[in-house]
């Protein structure tokens, strides 16, 4: 395609636009966009976040299988927020206003462990609270990535979760339990039991669609503002188009109820 078609592309009118469940991913010059789960993913050759994880990072003991995209655009003053709490507190939890599923409280934990695990040298372990048991997560955790090995003596689940607590890494660490289903009764019978000793040097983060109450300190994520939204729009076509039929794009990001987590967004060009 020409220099003068592409422009002339660039400056075409939207039109055709499907949208349908799902993801979006798009490649742009050496760039690309991923969008899922309420924020804006773009990976680039170089990024400049000061704290972005270095070599030094490299033998943290971590279990962590997913990466979350390589840079991320939307959300990163609740990045520098959890950070913030999580120096001075225990336990923070990452919320959705109103119970919104998919709005980016799973890839907000995975862009902060990946982000700022050189803050957590005594390792970064990820369990899923659904359908597992969090005791034996934690226990497999100890044994494959602390090599901590609960004596055969020990009979119970918890006088080994015990003795793992008491055998930890000194070196401040990071625990993420994703999608909690309630800080209710799920919360005191599943979680609160088996959660590290005050006193450590462990530090746990949580998502869940329920609000955190008064006992658990809580960032809460709604969808995305208006500015955010149209930025998105801007990187998938061009800031030219988009500047040239604002009040078209505006609209779109109102129909959309500015919650782009779960569309794909199909664009055909004249």
């Amino acid at each position: 395609m020409s220099k003068a078609n592409q422009e002339a592309q660039n400056h075409s009118s939207i039109s055709n636009t499907s949208i349908e469940r799902g993801n979006y991913n798009e490649r742009i010059g050496r760039d690309s966009i991923d969008v899922n789960e309420g924020g804006i993913y773009i990976n680039v050759e170089r990024d400049n976040h000061p704290s972005l994880e270095s070599n030094s990072s490299e033998n943290i003991p971590s279990n962590l299988t997913r990466t979350g995209s390589a840079n991320f655009v939307g959300r990163e003053e609740q990045l520098v927020k959890v950070y913030e709490l999580l120096k001075h507190n225990e336990t923070v939890s990452i919320s959705s206003i109103a119970g919104m599923g998919g709005i980016g409280k799973t890839e907000l934990a995975l862009q902060y462990a990946k982000n700022y695990r050189q803050h957590y040298p005594g390792g970064i372990c990820w369990f899923s609270v659904r359908g597992e048991s969090l005791v034996t997560q934690i226990i497999e955790f100890a044994r494959s990535c602390l090599n901590i090995f609960p004596p055969d003596e020990l009979q119970s689940d918890q006088a080994k979760l015990n003795y793992c607590w008491r055998q930890w890494r000194k070196e401040t660490s990071l625990i993420i339990l994703d999608d909690v289903p309630d800080y209710d009764q799920f919360y005191r019978e599943q979680i609160a039991p088996y959660l590290p000793p005050v006193t450590s040097n462990i530090r746990v983060l949580m998502t869940s669609r329920e609000l955190s109450g008064s006992n658990i300190l809580s960032i809460d994520l709604d969808v995305l503002t208006e500015d955010k939204a149209l930025k998105l729009l801007r990187k998938l076509t061009s800031v030219q188009r988009i500047n040239a039929e604002l009040e078209l794009a505006k609209n779109l990001c109102k129909w959309l109820g500015y919650f782009t987590s779960r569309f794909r967004i199909s664009w055909t060009l004249h």
